[in-house]
């Protein structure tokens, strides 16, 4: 594998300009002419650095409008950058917004050969991997109808199977992978891992922070067009929830808007009845967390969740008051509420936390009272060490013999 990178950013910047109002605006700016000149552009990017290794899988995520789309678009060549370098060891194939350079009146195939052109495939190669397409997109005879009478699913299949099968050095997916049918989504990311595992790249854009935690080695968080931090996945991930939860809060100290809030705040919160933040338990023990809320002013529709990650971060196990229909009302100053999860942790052995929260029950990013990013950390052991993985599941293995079979007779 390649010591060397196969794409590095440095130093990117972009702007738009602002269009003007009319066409004949634009003429008289552009001669000089007019009362008022062109308003200046607006910088989306600013000073984006980073490199790519074979084999790693780079996340970047943000809000919308944060500036990932612009970098896609620069890194694929679709847009033209004002200031710094991208430089790209190898082949590029990208799946962008769906449909999203699909000439909608041709056919499948026909795009199939447009889109493998378009990222340096040429015709020999395309013509011996052309059937594996087909037959990975699962479409079958609609591969000669018409693109435009595709579903939103349909046309993920086609533009994952021509991306994946281009043999890119660098595969780069933005969002795609949220549409279409679970089964496929599950063939898609182990096509992904077998590229990483050959020493392909990938550069995922996505909202869905678990297939980040599980998918990538490092993350990168874009706000307002700059990098505000990038490291280990599941540390990239809490803080862009931090950042969301702030802003949604319209409060100015960070820190603040993700620990308590103004109408309640949290006074206790006990592990199996300790006042402690990390506990050493045997699989199949039982967890319990009570979390005691006091009320500063009357509130209601509030809830109060829990969600397991695994080392890396990963989701595992999520429940809140709302999922459980016992919505959390205060009614004045000073009333207290208090709610226990006891949680039988039928988990293998190793290392995970919980977080824990309270906001509002239709919206998390509304009235946080409290947001505890991996508030209570779980050592877990298993001293039978008869299973692996995540879960301990009750099960029954069996192994019988059956008794030595008797002579052969043969009947004449």
């Amino acid at each position: 594998m390649r010591s060397e990178p196969v794409l590095r950013v440095r130093h990117l910047a972009k702007s738009f300009s602002h269009l003007p109002a009319s066409p004949w605006a634009a003429m008289a700016a552009l001669l000089g002419l007019g009362r008022r000149p062109l308003a200046a552009g607006k910088r989306v990017l600013h000073d984006i650095s980073f490199d790519l290794m074979p084999g790693q899988a780079l996340a970047i995520i943000g809000r919308n409008g944060s500036g990932k789309s612009t970098l896609l678009k620069l890194i694929t060549g679709s847009l033209v950058p004002d200031a710094g370098s991208i430089s790209i060891a190898g082949r590029i194939s990208a799946i962008l917004e769906l449909g999203a350079g699909f000439d909608l009146d041709a056919t499948g195939r026909q795009n199939m050969a447009m889109q493998a052109a378009l990222w340096g495939v040429q015709a020999e190669e395309l013509a011996r991997h052309s059937q594996a397409i087909i037959d990975y997109s699962e479409l079958g005879a609609a591969i000669d109808e018409p693109v435009r009478t595709y579903s939103s699913g349909m046309m993920l299949r086609l533009a994952f199977s021509i991306a994946i099968h281009a043999q890119a050095d660098v595969l780069i997916v933005d969002e795609a992978l949220a549409v279409g049918d679970a089964r496929f989504q599950q063939k898609c990311m182990a096509s992904i891992r077998a590229h990483l595992s050959r020493g392909g790249a990938l550069l995922l854009v996505s909202h869905d922070l678990n297939s980040v935690k599980t998918l990538c080695q490092h993350a990168i968080l874009l706000q307002d067009g700059r990098i505000v931090q990038q490291g280990a996945p599941a540390a990239v991930c809490d803080a862009y929830l931090a950042r969301l939860l702030t802003q949604a809060d319209g409060a100015g100290d960070q820190a603040a808007a993700v620990t308590h809030g103004a109408a309640a705040s949290i006074v206790e919160l006990l592990i199996n009845g300790q006042p402690r933040r990390d506990v050493a338990l045997r699989t199949g023990d039982w967890l319990e967390i009570r979390l005691t809320l006091q009320a500063h002013t009357a509130v209601d529709n509030l809830a109060a969740g829990f969600m397991l990650h695994d080392a890396r971060g990963q989701d595992l196990f999520g429940v809140n008051t709302q999922l459980a229909r016992q919505p959390i009302a205060l009614h004045q100053a000073g009333q207290t509420c208090t709610v226990t999860l006891r949680v039988q942790l039928l988990l293998g052995a190793g290392h995970y936390t919980v977080t824990v929260a309270v906001h509002d029950a239709d919206d998390y990013t509304r009235n946080v009272i409290y947001w505890g990013f991996g508030a209570i950390a779980i050592e877990v052991v298993d001293p039978s060490g008869d299973s692996v993985g995540h879960c301990k599941l009750p099960h029954h293995l069996d192994v019988q013999f059956q008794s030595q079979p008797g002579p052969l007779v043969i009947h004449s």
